[in-house]
């Protein structure tokens, strides 16, 4: 089986740094309360100081930005909730529920596993919009507002300025995807180039096979992956059951694409991931990938967080992917500060793939 591409990285340099403020998300709650007259421009500046020590739901994202509904204040709270898209859920939000049964456990992965082997390939062929906002630090004058850690997780740095807007079409055809970049437009930067294999250019975080590919994982590595019971999480359709697991480098299918050693850029780390799963039908409604890069690369971290829900195509509804974070995070060096490079990216306007065609007579028709 061809190893999938997870995540594209590629490096950029940054200055010495300041530590982030690391707050709750209930902090944040009372910080915007207590902002509700502030200006747009001051908001985001305060919120590009804090980093958060507990994950933000879409459901609290959407809490926030109706309390500061301006252009950069979302784009501030877009770059600081993404940045937890790796972090547990705050304790008040978990449902009590008891953990199930080994056997119930056991049915629910199975349920899954049907899912991903008989639900899925199901999928009509389809068409969507792909809208990535890339995340990057500031450069140069101001450089430096990232926390050099050297224990490294998802958000030991921090992208907090806007650097790139993009919009793609995205196709699905049988079981493939497919980026059509004849659509693509931008607002800053310069086109990425994405394809089923992987395509790195300079100072660029990619990432694509949210539409099947990523969830194969689940398929092929998780269950070589010390596969556990990990917790429950209330969704919008009732209880979420969590899975998590871990892949040695030997069973690894997650592409990581970064040029370091050799001049196959191509690599496949050990890593760990957690999958959600729709306790009822098996759906696979969440997915985390998180890795870092053995020698001779130096200790590169690449994660993806893929959410999934329903999308209504020719009347019925299936479950596709929503909205995905894609975070590469290059170590500190003694004169280099950590550099994260964040995209967020939401999947929308889907619709039925269908050919077009158009029926003339014959006088019509041109010679």
């Amino acid at each position: 089986m061809k190893k999938l591409l997870a995540v594209a990285l590629l490096c950029a340099l940054a200055a010495p740094a300041i530590a982030a403020r690391k707050v709750a998300v209930a902090d944040v709650d009372r910080l915007l309360a207590g902002k509700h007259n502030g200006s747009d421009y001051s908001v985001a500046a305060l919120l590009a100081d804090i980093e958060l020590t507990e994950r933000c739901s879409r459901s609290c994202l959407a809490r926030w930005e109706s309390l500061h509904p301006g252009p950069q204040t979302h784009d501030a709270l877009v770059a600081l909730a993404d940045a937890s898209a790796f972090l547990n859920l705050p304790i008040a939000e978990l449902p009590p529920d008891p953990a199930p049964g080994t056997d119930e456990q056991r049915r629910i992965v199975k349920l899954a596993a049907d899912y991903l082997l008989k639900t899925l390939p199901m999928l009509p062929n389809f068409l969507a919009d792909r809208r990535t906002v890339k995340y990057e630090p500031p450069l140069p004058d101001g450089r430096a507002d990232y926390a050099m850690h050297m224990t490294l997780t998802p958000t030991d740095a921090r992208a907090t300025q806007v650097v790139r807007r993009l919009t793609i079409r995205v196709a699905y055809r049988d079981g493939q995807e497919v980026l059509d970049t004849s659509t693509q437009s931008r607002s800053s930067g310069h086109p990425t180039s994405d394809d089923k294999h992987s395509s790195v250019n300079p100072r660029q975080l990619d990432s694509n096979g949210e539409f099947g590919p990523i969830l194969k994982l689940i398929l092929v590595d998780a269950p070589h992956g010390n596969l556990v019971w990990s917790h429950w999480e209330r969704g919008a359709d009732g209880l979420e059951a969590h899975f998590s697991f871990t892949v040695l480098l030997s069973n690894s299918h997650f592409r990581v694409n970064f040029p370091c050693g050799s001049s196959d850029t191509a690599h496949f780390p050990a890593y760990r991931g957690e999958f959600a799963v729709a306790p009822t039908t098996g759906a696979i409604l969440r997915l985390t990938l998180f890795g870092t890069l053995p020698h001779p690369c130096p200790s590169v971290s690449s994660s993806i967080a893929t959410e999934f829900g329903p999308v209504q195509l020719g009347g019925r509804a299936y479950i596709c992917p929503l909205h995905s974070v894609s975070i590469s995070l290059i170590p500190p060096t003694p004169t280099i500060a950590p550099i994260t490079e964040l995209n967020d990216v939401v999947f929308t306007n889907y619709r039925l793939f269908r050919a077009e065609s158009r029926i003339v007579s014959v006088g019509d028709a041109q010679p």
